[in-house]
């Protein structure tokens, strides 16, 4: 079951790449060398720690990891709303999305700690 949410989390991240950026597009010029590309590198971030975890690198370091991007993900949002660069439906929308990584990376990660917990401790 894990290995199907590891495909569906680079899936659904790749989605939320092409939400982010058609909303950068609309970013004002002066953004270009700011929060844009750190926007932009976040999320890359994240698709490729996806595609790492998809790809049978399933470990807590980088479900961490992943987990920690979403958050940069979510305060860059947060800030791109308060100055006016996205408007309230598309923080919203875009919140969804990944609000959405983050329900199923939350679910990959108790996946690895009850399996981690099914077996035996080496010494």
């Amino acid at each position: 079951m894990a290995e199907g949410r590891n495909l569906i989390l680079k899936e659904k991240t790749a989605d939320m790449l092409d939400y982010m950026r058609a909303r950068l597009k609309n970013f004002p010029r002066e953004e270009r060398s700011g929060i844009t590309p750190r926007i932009r590198a976040a999320g890359y971030e994240m698709l490729e720690i996806a595609s790492d975890i998809g790809n049978g690198y399933y470990t807590a370091t980088n479900l961490k990891a992943y987990d920690r991007r979403k958050n940069a993900m979510k305060a860059f949002m947060d800030y791109a709303l308060r100055c006016g660069y996205i408007t309230p439906h598309q923080h919203k929308t875009w919140g969804a999305m990944v609000d959405e990584l983050g329900k199923i990376n939350g679910g990959l990660i108790k996946a690895l700690e009850a399996r981690q917990a099914a077996q035996p401790r080496r010494r």
